[in-house]
């Protein structure tokens, strides 16, 4: 797990020598966003089971997981934590 965490914090260029609370604020982003889009594929699986079919809920959670997913990637060029705040 320490490899892939250490992986995505390359990709996304967060510099451990930084200060460490802009370390810190950075890694929460894209933790606290990848736990949200875990949370919305879940959500759309169970509303697969119990609408039977797909609706537009599941158009919306698509939404927000692709938002979350662009607001991640800019976490690799803009580190301005009080953008993410």
């Amino acid at each position: 797990m320490k490899r892939w965490v250490e992986a995505c914090e390359r990709y996304l260029r967060i510099d451990s020598d930084e200060r460490p609370e802009l370390v810190m604020r950075m890694r929460a982003v894209w933790m606290i966003g990848s736990m949200v889009i875990f949370t919305q594929l879940l959500n759309m699986a169970m509303m697969r089971v119990m609408y039977e079919r797909f609706t537009y809920d599941h158009l919306v959670a698509g939404v927000a997981a692709v938002t979350v997913i662009g607001t991640i990637q800019l976490v690799r060029w803009y580190k301005n934590e009080y953008f993410y705040a």
